[in-house]
């Protein structure tokens, strides 16, 4: 049994054309044309914003301190809207952001991601540094690629294109459920 994308209503087996045939009616298929349109043309306002956004700026910032966008490894969709809360929900107080698995370690690379980071006190970020202990998740060095490098000379823009080609549709995705 076939269903029409726009409507889900079934489609009629009456026509030689049925396993062909997509839309239920031309209007059905005009309508999911026209959603379709919306739909991108309302990414793409939002993908403009993005640069704009605090959170995704500090996203291209810790890429920019890690040196390579491979420190967004295992985002989904899921994390990547965990990841934005943490940025957006400081707790008050004198604290900061901190990596369990240092930025930039001896030997790995700590990743920007929800197991991997919370809110600690200064003084104990500083303490420790780059000294790496026990916990969160890492890349080690030796597994980063070139491609994926970020120098401290580019710009905003040309990183975040860099992420998005990372991490494929996981932005595109992000950008449709914040409308």
């Amino acid at each position: 049994m076939k269903k029409s994308p726009n409507c889900f209503s079934s489609l009629a087996n009456s026509s030689p054309q049925w396993k062909v045939k997509v839309f239920c009616s031309v209007s059905c298929r005009k309508a999911h044309h026209r959603k379709s349109l919306t739909e991108n043309a309302r990414a793409y306002s939002n993908k403009s914003k993005i640069i704009q956004n605090d959170a995704f700026l500090r996203i291209i910032k810790e890429c920019r301190r890690g040196r390579t966008v491979q420190i967004l490894s295992g985002q989904t969709i899921v994390t990547l809207r965990e990841t934005i809360l943490l940025l957006e929900d400081k707790p008050p107080g004198d604290l900061v952001l901190c990596h369990i698995a240092p930025v930039r370690g001896d030997g790995c690379t700590g990743l920007f991601h929800p197991l991997n980071l919370f809110y600690g006190g200064r003084f104990q970020n500083a303490k420790f540094g780059k000294r790496y202990l026990s916990g969160g998740i890492y890349i080690e060095n030796r597994c980063l690629e070139h491609r994926w490098c970020v120098t401290q000379r580019m710009i905003n823009n040309d990183i975040l294109l860099m992420i998005e080609r990372y991490l494929g549709d996981v932005i595109s995705e992000y950008l449709k459920s914040t409308r």
